[in-house]
């Protein structure tokens, strides 16, 4: 009996973990954005499931690739990177994180990251940064004139 054929596509699965246990139990295929762009139409009539990651960009035209049994997963909660009539066709066998509420909870979002990088560059933190590594701590020079303590900072949806 053959093993099902995935196609893994730029980094949707990132984990040696995840890798060695696919590459155990499936045909697996690592792929390249590029590689895949290349040769999109073999991939998705070759292999039953396409995994792809949010740099990874499914089109309309796809749909022509795509059979009853085609599977596609993507290892994001987005789904701007998929057109439309993709997920219409495929229904359940599209597959997404967008659902898993019980996992997402788990997960913290890349807000806090996101977040803490504003900060950064608002307040240029890295030269302050870099100035108590070289031994000094001038906050006159770089905290205060760069703090958001009189800034006013909008926050408009905060991820997860």
């Amino acid at each position: 009996m053959s093993k099902l054929k995935i196609a893994i596509i730029q980094d949707a699965v990132s984990t040696s973990v995840a890798k060695e246990l696919l590459l155990a139990n499936y045909d697996v295929k690592f792929l390249s954005n590029e590689s895949f762009n290349l040769n999109r139409e073999s991939i998705f009539k070759e292999c039953q499931i396409v995994w792809i990651h949010v740099g990874t960009v499914i089109h309309r035209e796809d749909l022509r690739f795509l059979n009853n049994k085609s599977v596609l997963v993507t290892t994001s909660t987005g789904t701007t990177h998929i057109a439309n009539e993709v997920i219409a066709f495929l229904g359940s066998r599209f597959i997404s994180l967008k659902s898993e509420k019980d996992l997402l909870s788990t997960i913290t979002s890349t807000a806090e990251l996101a977040f803490a990088f504003i900060l950064m560059g608002l307040t240029n933190l890295q030269s302050a940064v870099n100035d108590v590594k070289n031994g000094n701590w001038n906050r006159v020079e770089n905290i205060r004139p760069k703090q958001v303590a009189s800034a006013q900072i909008g926050i408009i949806g905060y991820g997860r």
